[in-house]
This record gives structure tokens, sequence and C-alpha cells, in this order.
């Protein structure tokens, strides 16, 4: 499988490939201060691999320790496993209160 990060003006997605087909996706946006904002995860209802989902969410976690900017999970999905992997604490934002 390919899991691809494709990024174009303020929007992106990270895309898992299998033999051309589409298996999952992940989407986000750039907010105005450039922090990544995950809007929605898509998994094929064929996909085998029960891993998918954490795979895509890992590729945008190395992008924002990259580019040293914090995730705003929007999508449930996404917002569920960054509160449950401690050792991606350092770049979920976390609402201001």
């Amino acid at each position: 499988m390919q899991i691809l990060l494709r990024e174009q003006e303020k929007k992106g997605y990270a895309l898992a490939k299998e033999s051309r087909e589409r298996m999952g996706t992940m989407t986000y946006v750039l907010d105005e201060r450039e922090n990544i904002v995950i809007e929605h995860t898509i998994i094929a209802d064929n996909n085998t691999n029960p891993m998918l989902g954490l795979r895509l969410l890992e590729l945008i976690v190395d992008l924002a320790r990259r580019n040293e900017v914090k995730i705003i999970p929007q999508c449930p999905f996404a917002r569920a496993l960054m509160q449950r992997k401690t050792e991606w604490h350092d770049v979920l934002q976390t609402p201001k209160t």
C-alpha cells in the first residue's frame, strides 16, 4: 500500500492507494496560523488494513512536526486517536478556555 501526502495552497490530504484504488483519505486545511485542521477521514468499505486511519494520521503528525505547527482535529476519528496517543500531544492544539 502506498501512502502519499498532497497539498495545494491551503488544503491537503493524506491518501492511501493500493493498485490504483483509493483505500483511505484524511483531509485537512491550514488555518490563518498555518496550523493543520483535520476535517474528514474516509476509509473504503473494502479496506482490510485495520491500521489505515492511524497510518494516515501519522503522516500528518510528521508534517506538523516538520513545519512546527499544531493539529486541530475536527474529525471525530482523528480527535479520539490524538487524545489517546500521548506521544502526539506535542502537536495537538488544546482548546482555549
